[in-house]
């Protein structure tokens, strides 16, 4: 038994356990590291997806503005024919709707 543990010992067990007491410390740092730089890269990536989100969203609502205002100058310009076809004066007296 006592040649079983000193071929142990002597096999390099005791330079392995150093081994890992030595690199410890510097293992424990790189995988702070490496998770720090996951984290990193997972931001990033939920930073690219939300700028292209809130792009395409921008463009909507500009298209949207847009369509809305096509609508009222259509709407103006049927107000002012109605206006020239039922009142000869094109005023209206009530509502403000005059300009």
């Amino acid at each position: 038994m006592k040649e079983i543990i000193l071929a142990l010992l002597g096999g390099g067990a005791i330079v392995q356990v150093a081994n890992i007491f030595a690199t410890l410390r510097p293992s424990r740092r790189r995988m702070h590291a490496d998770a720090l730089g996951l984290e990193v890269n997972a931001l990033e990536k939920t930073i690219v997806v939300l700028q292209e989100n809130f792009e395409r969203e921008n463009e909507r609502h500009r298209q949207e503005v847009a369509a809305l205002r096509c609508e009222i100058d259509s709407l103006r310009s049927e107000l002012v024919s109605l206006r020239s076809r039922y009142e000869p004066g094109g005023s209206v007296s009530h509502g403000g709707l005059k300009r």
